[in-house]
């Protein structure tokens, strides 16, 4: 799965493996000479090969690398639309939190939802969209923001780059984050909907600011 959310890793079979080594009555006859504790080795290993590896998931543990967030960081609450952009902004730059999830907490409303339409999946909760940005993220190698501002009243977009590896391939795209504030929660951002706008190949950093800004 690329964003690692919805697809569950199902335990590996080993048919020749375990043919050869599997007990029945009416089939096979474990060699005499193998002891009690030689077949108990052989049973608990392959107890453990049919164990599958357990999905990542919006709720699964933070990783250690997310430890650093004040995730109870208190609310910049009251900000007007324009204040609000500049935060996104200056954090962007400062810790590219789209892609690393080292994210800032005081911007976002406890009732917060990302949806992207690339990846066609919404997520509850700012600290979990956080921990999904980096596992789906952390082999990219960059992050610039190109631009970001208020384009409509309580909205804000932000223009982004990112440079990394799809596989094997180099990729570069630009997306697009569309911020919604809401003066109900006291102008803290309640959602945030990305978009691919270029989907490879895309322009450097500095064509793409001086296109847009």
């Amino acid at each position: 799965s690329a964003h690692g959310l919805s697809t569950s890793r199902h335990a590996y079979s080993y048919p020749s493996m375990l043919s050869s080594l599997a007990t029945s009555d009416s089939s096979m006859v474990i060699d005499s000479e193998i002891d009690s504790s030689r077949r108990h080795v052989l049973a608990t290993m392959f107890s453990v090969l049919a164990v599958p590896k357990p999905a990542l998931s919006a709720t699964s543990t933070m990783p250690l690398y997310l430890d650093s967030v004040d995730w109870s960081k208190a609310k910049a609450r009251g900000l007007n639309t324009e204040r609000m952009a500049d935060g996104i902004n200056d954090s962007i730059k400062e810790k590219a939190w789209l892609v690393t999830g080292l994210g800032q907490s005081e911007y976002f409303s406890d009732s917060f939802r990302f949806h992207s339409e690339e990846e066609k999946i919404s997520i509850d909760g700012y600290k979990q969209y956080c921990q999904w940005a980096h596992h789906r993220y952390k082999s990219i190698a960059h992050c610039d923001l190109i631009c970001c501002s208020v384009t409509t009243p309580n909205t804000i977009n932000a223009l982004w780059r990112i440079d990394g590896k799809k596989g094997n391939k180099d990729m570069s795209k630009v997306m697009q984050s569309t911020f919604t504030t809401s003066d109900e929660d006291d102008g803290l951002v309640v959602s945030q909907f990305d978009m691919v706008i270029i989907d490879k190949n895309a322009p450097s950093a500095d064509d793409l600011r001086t296109s847009y800004n």
